[in-house]
């Protein structure tokens, strides 16, 4: 599984990453980063490889975290924009940001900082889908209800198997034979 956590805007980022990544087949699941000093490092097992996204990768709850998948061999990804962090050192795979100026008045914000780090979840996305060649059948697998179902409809979603085809006889008047197409 891919295990995603982070803390305030960034955690919100990595809960809609995560959520993208189980839904093209990515088994995956958010841990928020303060609920894993209190137990919830115990749903983490050593296949599984964590994603931190942070902004500085210096946050306290973040060490926690940073040191149980380094003691256990867990696969440690950082997404974060400071290359001096704890987190980025400590980072098996490193995508380091740029630092951006953030878009409101007092430019602290977590704004352009969070679109960033939300593209990023999104390009990996597309790139495991594509090297797992994942593709709409196996998306709609994912997506059985609401309008992306309705987009994937194929003609076995519609097709009467069976006991439920209307059979009648050739010879049946249109009239009787329209009712029991209606039945």
């Amino acid at each position: 599984k891919v295990v995603i956590t982070g803390v305030g805007k960034s955690g919100t980022i990595g809960a809609k990453i995560s959520s993208t990544l189980a839904s093209v087949g990515t088994p995956s699941f958010f841990i928020d980063a303060n609920s894993c000093s209190h137990g919830n490092l115990g749903m983490i097992d050593n296949k599984d490889c964590i994603i931190i996204i942070s902004l500085s990768g210096m946050s306290d709850e973040l060490k926690n975290i940073v040191q149980y998948a380094n003691r256990r061999k867990i696969t440690l990804i950082s997404i974060v924009s400071k290359k001096n962090s704890l987190l980025y050192k400590a980072s098996d795979v490193k995508v380091l940001l740029p630092e951006v100026i953030e878009a409101d008045p007092n430019k602290i914000v977590p704004t352009s900082s969070t679109i960033i780090q939300l593209a990023i979840g999104d390009a990996l996305a597309m790139a495991t889908m594509s090297y797992r060649k994942f593709g709409k059948l196996d998306f709609k697998k994912f997506h059985p209800g609401g309008s992306l179902s309705i987009q994937l409809k194929t003609v076995e979603d519609l097709m009467m198997v069976g006991k439920k085809i209307p059979f009648i006889n050739e010879n049946t008047k249109m009239k009787k034979a329209l009712k029991i197409i209606e039945e």
